[in-house]
């Protein structure tokens, strides 16, 4: 079996990784698990307008900045994750698409068996499944090749 756990830096991220995890290692034969952090660039301009296209590099040299700290956090974390879990490979990938086109995709050319993902329900999308789930993990569902397990976030609220 080959599971794909996709995380970015956030608390449902990292729960869904646990709970990943926590399935491989209920399985008799232990599956190979790929911990993937996909990076979305903007879409190169085929014709580019200089005042937009200019903007563009500048939003992709932010987007790799935030996620060169991201996947530092993310290392930091799996660290220590890895001391109970072993059995992993970590993979950053970047392209100038959407997040969960990246993700879908490599599930595809794996080919993987399973997608564990979180939902952040943080999306300003609309739509009632995208403002649930999140436009990433919505994408996911429509177009992964493979089961998805969705791990929610914890609901925060505390009662008074």
């Amino acid at each position: 079996m080959r599971m794909v756990i996709a995380v970015d830096n956030s608390s449902s991220s990292r729960k869904a990784m646990s709970h990943g995890m926590a399935m491989a290692d209920m399985m008799k034969d232990p599956p190979e698990v790929k911990i993937v952090y996909a990076i979305g660039l903007n879409p190169e301009q085929s014709k580019p307008i200089q005042f937009l296209d200019s903007l563009d590099r500048r939003n992709n040299m932010d987007i790799r900045e935030d996620a060169r700290g991201e996947v530092e956090q993310i290392q930091s974390w799996l660290n220590e994750f890895s001391k109970k879990h072993g059995n992993y490979e970590f993979v950053t990938i970047q392209r100038h698409e959407p997040v969960g086109q990246i993700i879908t995709q490599f599930v595809y050319d794996m080919p993987a068996d399973m997608l564990v993902i979180g939902s952040s329900s943080r999306s300003s999308v609309s739509g009632v499944v995208k403002s649930l789930l999140g436009s990433t993990c919505e994408y996911c569902i429509r177009h992964s090749p493979c089961a998805v397990t969705i791990v929610k976030q914890s609901d925060t609220k505390t009662s008074a």
